[in-house]
C-alpha cells in the first residue's frame, strides 16, 4: 500500500541582497510566510555562482510539509498511469521483436 510522502515547499531562492539589514528583514518576512507548524524544521542553503569573475551568492529556503490526501491521490493516479503506459511501450516493443524473422544460420 502506498504512503503518503513530505512535500518540499521551496520558498525563496534568489539571490542574497547585499545588505544585512535588507537580509534579515528578507529573512524574517521568509519565516513570518511559512505556517507555524513548519517553521521549526525550515532549511536554509547556500549556492554560489561565478561569471566573469563576478562571484553572487544564492539563499535557498525551504520545509517539508505532509502531502495533503488530494496530491496524494493525484500522486497514485500519475503513477498508476505511468505504469499502464510502460506496459503498454512494453507490449509494443514486444510485438514489434515477434514479428522479426530471425535468420538460422547455414
Amino acid at each position: 500500500m502506498a504512503e503518503k510522502r513530505n512535500i518540499r515547499v521551496d520558498v525563496y531562492g534568489d539571490p542574497i541582497d547585499t545588505t544585512l539589514v535588507n537580509c534579515i528583514a528578507r529573512l524574517d518576512e521568509l519565516l513570518n510566510s511559512i505556517p507555524d507548524e513548519f517553521r521549526s524544521e525550515v532549511k536554509v542553503e547556500t549556492d554560489y555562482d561565478t561569471h566573469y569573475e563576478c562571484t553572487s551568492a544564492f539563499l535557498n529556503v525551504y520545509y517539508y510539509r505532509p502531502e495533503t490526501d488530494e496530491e496524494f491521490e493525484t500522486r497514485l493516479e500519475k503513477e498508476k498511469q505511468n505504469i499502464e503506459d510502460r506496459k503498454l511501450r512494453l507490449q509494443k516493443e514486444l510485438e514489434q521483436l515477434n514479428a522479426i524473422e530471425f535468420q538460422k544460420p547455414a
